[in-house]
């Protein structure tokens, strides 16, 4: 599956990213993950409860979310870190959760910006075609 090609890399070019100085970009792909791989052992059932203090204010949203909307998706199976391929186009994508029972299925990429981004919208588009 090499040689297929990630959503991301084909919005990239809608992104902007590439405007934005390396290091200031590394920094908040760093602190992306880190707030990713925190949700990922929640709902995995890991998590040991340490975090980097910079980190704290998304947690808490995340948290104060979850609370709100986790009713909505009782008695769902629940897939983390999803890798999902079209093997007509060759395109592939990994989404952080989904949920599935016999009548819904549903897809949430969690976002770490402080703004909404344009190219939000076509990566769910691009996900939603995946599923």
């Amino acid at each position: 599956m090499n040689d297929y090609t990630r959503v991301t890399s084909v919005i990239s070019a809608f992104s902007g990213l590439h405007l934005i100085d390396p290091d200031l970009l590394k920094k908040a792909a760093d602190k992306g993950t880190s707030i990713h791989d925190y949700i990922e052992s929640v709902f995995k059932g890991e998590w040991t409860g340490l975090m980097d203090e910079d980190i704290v204010p998304y947690l808490e949203s995340f948290h104060e979310f979850w609370e709100d909307h986790k009713r909505l998706y009782d008695g769902f199976e629940v897939e983390i870190e999803k890798r999902l391929y079209c093997d007509d186009l060759k395109i592939t994508g990994k989404i952080d959760l989904i949920f599935k029972n016999k009548h819904r299925t549903y897809a949430i990429d969690w976002k770490t910006g402080t703004r909404k981004q344009k190219t939000w919208f076509l990566q769910g588009s691009a996900y939603k075609f995946l599923l």
